[in-house]
């Protein structure tokens, strides 16, 4: 047998060619999504090292704002600022190693100054600057001037680290010095010195005045990274206090919500100190205040995420990379997370585990790589982590690729434009199109070759170049290339001219491609997708993307965003006309949105090629839950198993809800603490008294929690009078025939008023599961009910008192025995296996079937069957009747061959529903004409025309 190695070893190739096609195509994609602009006439001063959310970048000289991604570059008086639940650390370039911690809702402006020092104006929010891990010696960052929006100027010394928050509603300023040396200057020129361990507040007047207590050991914004083996860890809140308040009492509190209004813990020391509290999982706020300035409280969170592991994505596990004499270079890409710092690739031999043939770090999830020689190798990716110190943490899982070489040379392989691609001419007949090939050969001139013809009889056009790709550029007159593709039908192939052609491989294969006039097509929409959802205050900051059918537009077309509040589009409330794909600061009212793209003649004004219509939801803050069961400071029953059940009205865009108990001394009960995606909560309490629910509601995201104000509710609870069944009673027994002619009483008793008693009978099914079978809506306390077929029932009362809660009796169950069959009908004529032929039918112009009257039978159904040569059974025809007999005098209905018939006793009642049924009877009978054996010819006398 022929080996397939060729055929295999094509198929290979294939494959890693699409990979590759996929894995460009997915990154030239996040490239145009995710571009940062860089500008040539500034030099980079500092970079985004990390990013949560949405962080955005305004140049000084311009009014647009554009999202920032990680490592986007930084430049002097650039304004930066976060949105909420957000997070940014920005990295300076030089010897100075100072680091910016941006929170949520901040902004902020970074200066460089000639003589190399900072400044870095604070417009709202908290920002952490940190220049302790700068050389002792490095002069350069002597200085970092803060200056808030007041005119208030923080001067911090080198090797220390200042937070500052500015609250823009009290326009009161809080700046904490946690470590080394500064100096503050107020506004009205007054300097005072601040020293590691201090904090000072300005208020809204601009006067400064020293905190009575500061922390020390925790940033205000501390990020915890849990990973999917690890325990939550615990923090130490370590503080020190003004002498002024040496005796005064330290209150440390945590909370899960921002405003404290629920405090998880509190803890009170005196003078300086530390204690130990744990993280959880979540943001944990804190607070750290002297008793008798709780105005002046240290504030800070902790936010707990949960960090996924590395996972490799190319090579796929198992690829082969293929090359001829030179080694092929390796794109390795990962999915990391916006936690890591940095990343290290390690190579092994598939042999050797242990030592990395190549090791290398990156900011980045992928890396180029071309200097591995044949052979087996596995690969792994080492995650770095600046958060908790960390450092390098768990690798990923190890992958495996092969390269080989290939004996023989291999031809061009064409990589774009793709076969039938179309190319589209602007207003001028100019058109740009890109040529892509591949070649095991890396010393080689190559032809590009263009026709009309696939045979490439006619009309060739031969381009010269030395590397594996040409960008072509054909115009109308002919001035750039000298080379013009009219609209219609286009070829091309790759010649490659080399020392190893002498294996006739130097041709690659054939593709076409078509150029045609330019026509608006549809656009794409790419972001935000459909269905996205965003709260108010985040639409100026989203960015709106798209594509049009190819990159550059002719002058004359401008892309149009609209925006509406109905899919139809009849009325436009928001209409932007731009140049570029993509858009933001667009302000939109809370409600549902629908928005598309489409292309403007700028000459004629009118709008084409609108993209399919996306939805696009603006949701308000997250509100408190409104609780409707029980009523504040009512008396409820506790019903079931002394359950309670508080009830409350969903609240807009929560995910869950956290439930909180308390008794009538105020105490927590730690049993039930309870998360639920229900708007509703059961706790078995066991007692009875008062009692006080808290409800919060929780929107979970991917990075972080948000939460709504607290709910509650206080009431108090009592044991119910439940109702009782008292007949059938439970486990009874009822005659089955009996219950299909008699009605089946019903008796119970009232526990607590209600108006509202339902009883509710339900069947057991074969299956194990309860249906029901019956309802009776206010029922008095004698009920029949009729019809009941035999097996097993549960019936129970239900209600609910005056104050809504249920007082459901407990359930009893009865049984139906089953109904005793019918006889089996006797059939007496046809005869079994009676055969009907030419001489029965002769004396018989009907045929009769005859059964024996069946006790209790009200009507039987007779059904004719004509058996087929393979058994099979035709109905010829059924009919009910009364009487034990039935006469056929349609013989048309019958044939030659074997027939079966049924007959089945019922009993109905007088309502129709059947009572009793018996066994079916079956007969067999044959109709059959044998030819005569002679055929007797009678005189025909004289016909007619002899």
């Amino acid at each position: 047998m022929r080996k397939r190695t060729k055929s295999k070893l094509v198929n290979v190739v294939f494959v890693i060619v699409c990979t590759a096609v996929f894995a460009v195509s997915m990154d030239l994609f996040r490239k145009d999504l995710y571009r940062t602009t860089i500008r040539d006439d500034k030099s980079k001063i500092a970079q985004i090292t990390f990013k949560q959310n949405v962080a955005q970048r305004k140049f000084d000289d311009r009014v647009v704002w554009e999202r920032l991604q990680k490592n986007s570059p930084l430049y002097d008086a650039d304004t930066i600022r976060t949105s909420k639940k957000s997070q940014a650390v920005i990295a300076f370039e030089d010897k100075s190693a100072m680091e910016i911690n941006l929170d949520e809702n901040t902004m902020i402006q970074i200066r460089k100054a000639s003589d190399g020092s900072y400044g870095i104006a604070v417009g709202a929010g908290n920002v952490t600057v940190d220049t302790t891990g700068a050389p002792e010696k490095n002069t350069k960052a002597a200085s970092v001037v803060v200056s808030l929006e007041d005119g208030t100027k923080f001067n911090v010394e080198q090797g220390s680290r200042l937070s500052a928050a500015v609250n823009q509603v009290t326009g009161q300023s809080n700046i904490q010095l946690e470590a080394g040396n500064a100096s503050v200057q107020a506004k009205n020129g007054e300097v005072q010195k601040v020293e590691a361990g201090q904090s000072v507040q300005v208020d809204e007047k601009g006067k400064v005045q020293r905190n009575p207590v500061t922390v020390t050991s925790i940033s205000k914004d501390l990020i915890i990274l849990n990973f999917e083996d690890s325990e939550t860890k615990e923090v130490t809140v370590q503080w020190t206090v003004d002498e002024a308040f040496a005796d005064s009492p330290v209150v440390i509190e945590t909370s899960k919500s921002k405003d404290f209004e629920t405090i998880e813990s509190r803890i009170e020391k005196t003078g300086s100190g530390s204690v130990e509290i744990e993280s959880g999982q979540g943001r944990l706020y804190w607070r750290v205040y002297a008793e008798e300035s709780m105005d002046k409280a240290a504030e800070g969170k902790i936010n707990v995420v949960t960090v996924a592991p590395v996972k490799l994505v190319s090579p796929v596990k198992g690829s082969a990379f293929t090359y001829r004499k030179e080694v092929p270079g390796i794109n390795f890409t990962w999915e990391g997370n916006q936690y890591a710092q940095k990343y290290r690739l390690q190579i092994f031999k598939e042999s050797d585990s242990t030592t990395p043939v190549f090791e290398t770090e990156t900011e980045n999830n992928f890396y180029y790589y071309s200097k591995l020689e044949d052979g087996a190798y596995s690969w792994k990716v080492i995650p770095f982590y600046k958060a908790n110190g960390e450092g390098w943490s768990k690798p990923s899982s190890p992958s495996t690729f092969r390269i080989i070489k290939l004996a023989k040379v291999q031809p061009p392989k064409l990589s774009v434009p793709a076969e039938g691609t179309k190319v589209s001419l602007d207003a001028n007949d100019e058109l740009k199109i890109y040529f892509g090939w591949k070649s095991s050969v890396k010393e080689a001139d190559y032809y590009l070759e263009l026709s009309d013809t696939r045979e490439f009889s006619s009309n060739i056009t031969k381009v010269k170049t030395s590397s594996t790709h040409y960008s072509l550029e054909s115009s109308g007159d002919d001035k750039n290339s000298g080379i013009k593709l009219s609209p219609g039908q286009w070829f091309w192939r790759v010649v490659r001219n080399s020392e190893e052609d002498e294996e006739n491989t130097d041709t690659s294969e054939i593709r076409s491609f078509i150029v045609e006039k330019f026509v608006p097509q549809e656009c794409k929409l790419l972001y935000p997708t459909d269905n996205f959802t965003i709260e108010s205050s985040e639409t100026e900051i989203q960015n709106f993307i798209w594509k049009t059918n190819i990159e550059q537009l002719p002058s004359r077309y401008a892309c149009v965003l609209q925006f509406a509040s109905k899919n139809d589009f009849k009325k436009i409330e928001i209409e932007k006309t731009v140049t570029s794909n993509q858009i933001s600061d667009i302000s939109l009212k809370e409600g549902e949105w629908y928005w598309r793209v489409g292309l403007k003649n700028l000459e004629s004004k009118e709008i084409t090629a609108s993209s399919a219509a996306r939805k696009l939801t603006v949701k308000a803050p997250l509100g408190n839950a409104v609780f409707t069961y029980p009523e504040n400071n009512s008396t409820n029953v506790v019903y079931g198993s002394d359950t309670v059940i508080v009830r409350w009205n969903a609240v807009r865009d929560a995910d869950l809800y956290q439930v909180k108990v308390f008794d009538d001394q105020g105490n927590l009960i730690p049993q039930y603490f309870n998360e639920t995606k229900e708007t509703w909560f059961a706790a078995k309490t066991g007692l009875e008294g008062n009692f006080k629910v808290i409800v919060t509601a929780v929107d979970e995201e991917d990075t972080s929690v948000r939460t709504g104000p607290d709910s509650s509710v206080t009431f108090t609870l009592r044991k119910p009078v439940k109702a009782q069944t008292v007949l059938p009673e439970s486990g009874e027994k009822i005659e089955g025939l009996w219950a299909l002619r008699n009605p089946v009483t019903l008796k119970w008793k009232k526990g607590d008023d209600s108006s509202d008693f339902r009883i509710v009978v339900k069947k057991l099914s074969p299956d194990g599961s309860w249906n029901i079978e019956r309802i009776i809506s206010n029922p008095k306390e004698t009920e029949t009910v009729k019809g009941l077929s035999s097996g097993t029932y549960s019936w129970s009362v239900l209600g609910n008192t005056m104050e809504g809660y249920p007082v459901n009796s407990e359930p009893a169950s009865f049984t139906i025995t089953p109904v005793p069959p019918l006889e089996k009908p006797v059939l007496i004529e046809p005869e079994e296996g009676f055969l009907i032929n030419a001489s029965y039918l002769k004396k018989n112009r009907k045929i009769s079937f005859d059964w024996n009257d069946v006790p209790d039978a009200t009507d039987y159904t007779f059904a004719l069957y004509l058996r087929g040569e393979n058994g099979a059974l035709t109905k010829i025809m059924e009919q009910s009747v009364v009487k034990s007999e039935i006469k056929i005098k349609n013989l048309k209905l019958f044939d030659i061959g074997k027939f079966e018939w049924h007959v089945t006793a019922y009993t109905h009642g007088t309502d129709g529903v059947t009572e009793r049924k018996s066994r079916t009877a079956r007969g067999n009978f044959e109709i059959k004409f044998e030819l005569p054996k002679k055929v007797k010819i009678t005189e025909s006398g004289e016909q007619y025309g002899e």
